[in-house]
């Protein structure tokens, strides 16, 4: 992948040198028809190289039906009918507005509308830029997944099964072909848990730099991404390599602790940068109070308890039962046709099978796979994730659109747990 990285870095500079002379005015067809043609043959040649000489060479047409879709839906987008979600035309028009006027005004999101008028200046003032980039940017978070995969030998039926599931889940299909940040921070984390795992595998520190640093730049597009720093942390501080499990020692307590102190460190002095979402939460009641207040579109917001907590308690009284609700909406009740029911089926029962396969894996006491270790730990981040974004969000599209930001971590659980209990059932069958 990096060498594709090379050649989309290379051609970035020729075309902003012309889109510097302004040889391409906004909304250029053509130019904009050539764009997408050139960087998606590119694209679609980078996976079949890589892959024509292995056993998984249908996993290169599956990525091209993907990116077909997308494009597809990305034209409908600009030339048939705006597809307004995810906040997409908001950052669209913050971005054109940045290209314009070097002026960012976003409250909380001056990062995402810099980032994304930056491209406008890069590859040029049109439409269909910001969403083709998006696409290609998830496809490559789908292909870092499937490399993590392969590192962590899950069986290739199980492989395809994740990797289906990550490329066509039906929301983050839109989502993801419009002009929204989701792509990018999906992106970002992608990588970052990509860098983890190789550090895992042989302790080369220049990955775990590497993970450490895309993940703070997630963090900047969006706070939640801290849950996945967290699940790091303790994969870096309890986690015996000698052992091959976690486990606690005095040393393991002293780099936890440096961790905590580094990361009040950044909190206090870049808060209003990689923390701006909780710039608003002084006290406990704050939490509650945002909770109530969350607005959701569509008419898929749902009635969850714990909007009027105002101590300690109460918060984590509620917080499992709102933690559930964000990770299993549409719930059942609150369905209003088949849309919700499809919904529920494609993109939160996998959820629910992950937290079966996770408490299966976890009560087995005699498995030794020191891959356990990881699902542990991304298991720890899922939970960090429901329970952010349960106080956050009360609408399921908004929830489902949220859990997307984390689908390579969910897709990892998933495998995991698959192929973790797959291969027991097989030794047990053996015996």
């Amino acid at each position: 992948m990096k060498n594709l990285v090379y050649i989309y870095f290379f051609e970035a500079i020729v075309l902003w040198c012309f889109v510097s002379m302004g040889l391409f005015h906004k909304n250029n067809e053509v130019y904009s028809t050539i764009l997408v043609s050139l960087f998606s043959l590119e694209f679609l040649y980078f996976f079949y190289t890589s892959n024509k000489k292995k056993s998984d060479f249908q996993i290169v047409y599956l990525f091209m039906i993907a990116l077909i879709f997308r494009i597809c839906i990305m034209y409908y987008d600009i030339y048939v009918n705006t597809i307004e979600i995810a906040d997409a035309g908001y950052y669209r028009r913050a971005a054109e507005k940045f290209f314009i006027t070097n002026e960012t005004t976003l409250q909380g999101g001056k990062l995402t509308s810099l980032f994304l008028g930056t491209i406008y200046k890069i590859l040029g003032l049109q439409r269909v830029v910001l969403p083709f980039i998006g696409c290609i940017c998830f496809l490559g978070a789908c292909h870092l997944t499937n490399e993590i995969l392969k590192i962590l030998k899950i069986q290739q039926n199980i492989r395809y099964i994740c990797i289906v599931w990550m490329l066509f889940t039906p929301q983050n299909l839109i989502v993801t072909s419009l002009s929204s940040r989701e792509a990018y921070i999906i992106f970002l984390n992608t990588l970052s848990i990509y860098f983890c795992v190789l550090w895992w595998e042989n302790r080369k520190v220049s990955y775990l730099v590497k993970s450490i640093l895309f993940l703070i730049f997630s963090i900047a597009f969006h706070a939640g991404s801290i849950a996945i720093l967290v699940g790091e942390v303790l994969l870096i501080a309890f986690y015996d390599r000698k052992k091959e499990k976690l486990c606690i020692k005095w040393n393991t307590i002293f780099v936890f602790t440096i961790a905590i102190f580094i990361f009040l460190i950044l909190f206090y002095n870049f808060r209003d940068t990689l923390f701006w979402k909780f710039n608003n939460v002084n006290e406990i009641s704050d939490i509650s109070m945002r909770a109530g207040t969350e607005v959701g579109r569509g008419g898929a917001t749902y009635s969850v308890p714990g909007a009027g907590a105002t101590s300690l308690g109460e918060i984590l009284f509620y917080t499992p039962i709102r933690a559930i609700y964000f990770v299993l909406s549409p719930m059942p009740w609150d369905w209003r046709g088949i849309n919700d029911l499809g919904a529920f089926a494609i993109c939160s029962v996998p959820h629910l099978i992950i937290t079966i396969l996770f408490v299966k894996e976890v009560l087995r006491k005699d498995d030794i796979d020191k891959r356990r270790n990881l699902l542990i730990v991304f298991f720890v981040s899922a939970v960090l994730v429901a329970v952010i974004f349960g106080w956050a969000v009360k609408n399921a599209g908004t929830a489902i659109r949220h859990r997307d930001k984390f689908l390579c971590l969910y897709t990892l659980l998933l495998g995991l747990g698959l192929d973790l209990n797959v291969k027991k059932k097989v030794s047990e069958n053996e015996q």
